[in-house]
């Protein structure tokens, strides 16, 4: 976090040793320099709000979108502050994992996501954040520009933040719940949801949702293989 100081004239004076604490003209001196030091401090700190997301509003959050790259699709403020923090992490990634995560959780405004690294190139991530389903694959593919090249990303999991589904055990390390009851619909633990991006693997048959080996030049054909 970055604070602005405002005080470096007094700071500066008040370093003196004492045989010269009292001397008015050197006061004076000293003044006359380090008032360049807060003149730019304050010159920089006010430009750094001008380049924040999190400070702009209406047409300057536009021009901060042609800087990084990002449209506004339509979108109200809030969210599109959002979509330009993830453009950002976009635009530097070099496919880290943390990376990828931040982006993730700013794009489903989570508290919490889950980077699960399935093999063969395959990922999968889970956060407890939401998303509306009309902009799902607008999100993938800004995700997918997020990872290394020649990884894919198989699939989204929502999950509540609050009460998960899971059953009792000693490695459940959040609160969740199981099953409820027929007569209270709010008893119990929430399924999470899954979207799968890619076919499952499966040899060719009358399933057009599943596919084959892939292609030795391009690892992201094919279908992805299913762990258990």
């Amino acid at each position: 976090m970055i604070i602005r100081i405002d005080s470096h004239v007094v700071d500066a004076i008040n370093r003196l040793i004492e045989q010269y604490r009292e001397s008015e003209d050197l006061h004076k001196i000293i003044e006359a320099f380090v008032q360049q030091i807060q003149f730019l401090e304050d010159a920089a700190y006010e430009f750094r709000n001008r380049l924040d997301p999190n400070e702009l509003e209406g047409e300057l959050l536009d021009r901060f979108g042609v800087i990084v790259d990002q449209d506004r699709l339509g979108l109200e403020d809030d969210f599109y502050r959002l979509l330009l923090l993830a453009k950002i992490g976009i635009n530097v990634s070099e496919g880290e994992a943390e990376r990828i995560i931040t982006v993730f959780k700013l794009l489903t405004r989570a508290t919490h996501v889950q980077y699960m690294n399935l093999g063969g190139g395959e990922i999968e991530l889970a956060t407890d954040g939401t998303l509306d389903e009309s902009f799902i694959n607008f999100v993938f593919d800004l995700m997918q520009r997020t990872v290394a090249a020649g990884v894919r990303i198989d699939e989204f999991i929502f999950h509540d933040a609050d009460a998960p589904f899971s059953f009792d055990g000693p490695n459940v390390s959040v609160p969740s719940a199981g099953f409820g009851t027929v007569a209270d619909a709010n008893i119990g633990g929430k399924f999470a949801y899954l979207r799968r991006f890619i076919p499952t693997f499966a040899f060719d048959g009358d399933d057009i949702s599943s596919s084959g080996f892939g292609s030795t030049q391009d690892v992201i054909v094919g279908g992805g293989f299913v762990t258990l």
